[in-house]
């Protein structure tokens, strides 16, 4: 019985995939790819409704990757995502760096923008995401360190609704 509830929840996904990646300078390096994909439907079972296939969706990646951008031993890149699903289109700008500092330091910082648009209900969603994440190596020990957030202002018919989260985490590892 708990293996035919599992068959029918379980959907099969199929995907093509296209990516590129050019060298534009020696510093330099644009990436993208397109992927289409399409969920099958779902079964009614053991009081759970079923779900009905998607249409294709669409998901395109640009990317540009720098080295030696901000502080000449950095690699940073900035990228443009934007997808056309069957229930929700969204477009999102992320950058990102890893930047050394001296022999021990590393600073990763990272900011994400996402807008998204409901193709039904009239919904609109925008999130702003930063973060860093700080490394400190000392022989075999490596320290880190995150905090981060996240803003989101999501429009509904009725009513617009604002949260806001932030995290952090503290560790090591111990490379032997």
């Amino acid at each position: 019985m708990i293996y035919q509830l599992a068959r029918d929840r379980t959907a099969e996904i199929s995907t093509a995939t296209l990516g590129l990646s050019r060298p534009v300078t020696e510093r330099l390096r644009l990436a993208g790819d397109l992927s289409v994909m399409q969920t099958s439907a779902s079964v009614a079972s053991g009081g759970v409704e079923a779900t009905p296939a998607t249409d294709d969706e669409y998901f395109i990646s640009l990317q540009a990757i720098g080295t030696g951008v901000l502080n000449g031993d950095d690699i940073s890149s900035l990228g443009l995502r934007y997808s056309d699903t069957t229930s929700v289109s969204s477009i999102g700008l992320y950058a990102s760096s890893r930047l050394p500092v001296g022999r021990h330091w590393r600073y990763y910082p990272r900011l994400r923008i996402d807008q998204r648009t409901w193709k039904t209900g009239d919904q609109n969603q925008w999130l702003l995401g930063p973060m860093v994440r700080v490394e400190y190596t000392w022989d075999k020990m490596t320290f880190e360190a995150e905090i981060g957030g996240e803003w989101t202002n999501h429009e509904m018919p009725d009513v617009t609704e604002r949260t806001t989260g932030t995290y952090g985490s503290l560790g090591y590892r111990y490379e032997f």
